[in-house]
């Protein structure tokens, strides 16, 4: 038993195992409950947008331009976060990857 009452390892890890199910728990069906939400809330914008007399194609490039300001941001911190994780080896690949072919020898 550790120093001052704190508990073994293995205690503090089936409590944290404990606590990312009670998570999952919740956090799987509200990410599907907000997923939909987006969903109609974009649907009825561009119900309400090509009502007012906007032209499709319009529509269709802000939408795309919204999109990539929110998911651009996200992608890049995310994909270094994760992937080099799993993959150590990778970085000169997403380096590359976002410098472009200048440093390739």
């Amino acid at each position: 038993m550790a120093v001052g009452g704190g508990g073994s390892d293995v205690e503090v890890a089936a409590q944290n195992e404990a606590r990312r199910r009670r998570v999952e728990r919740v956090a799987l069906p509200a990410g599907m409950v907000l997923v939909q939400v987006f969903t109609v809330v974009t649907m009825l914008m561009s119900k309400v947008a090509l009502n007012a007399g906007m032209h499709p194609l319009v529509l269709l490039v802000y939408r795309n331009l919204v999109a990539a300001a929110v998911v651009a941001p996200l992608a890049l911190i995310l994909i270094k976060r994760l992937s080099l994780r799993a993959y150590p080896h990778a970085e000169g690949h997403f380096r590359r990857g976002r410098l472009g072919p200048s440093d390739l020898r």
